[in-house]
């Protein structure tokens, strides 16, 4: 049997990094979730303050591999941060979860959502 991970591992791309979200990430954050078309799509409504935004990151922070799991998504030196990708509703029987997505507005158009095969599969966990 597999061994359980026990954080949220960090994601390299050429372009970009996922990585475990901290504290300091709620304002950056709040970029996202407390904005209304970011949002458009989601069944959640935007956050209206910093504080409701920090509950949203302690759970986006919680790891739970058989349930839900969220990144904090960064420019590859980690300087920028660029969203978040978070899954959930995971049935490993039928292997299957929803996969989630937003971005700063700033960054949208920029390619950091689209996939292609070259990028895909370089790929790495560390």
């Amino acid at each position: 049997m597999a061994k359980r991970p026990s954080a949220v591992p960090v994601l390299n791309t050429p372009r970009c990094r996922l990585r475990p979200f901290k504290a300091a990430d709620a304002k950056d954050l709040h970029r996202v979730i407390g904005d209304g078309e970011a949002m458009k799509y989601w069944n959640r409504p935007t956050t209206e303050s910093l504080i409701e935004t920090q509950r949203w990151l302690r759970w986006l922070a919680k790891f739970s591999p058989y349930s839900h799991a969220g990144w904090a998504l960064t420019s590859k030196d980690g300087r920028r941060f660029l969203g978040f990708v978070a899954y959930h509703s995971r049935e490993a029987r039928d292997r299957r979860l929803e996969v989630a997505y937003a971005l700063v507005p700033g960054y949208w158009g920029k390619g950091y959502m689209s996939r292609s095969e070259e990028h895909t599969s370089e790929l790495q966990s560390r």
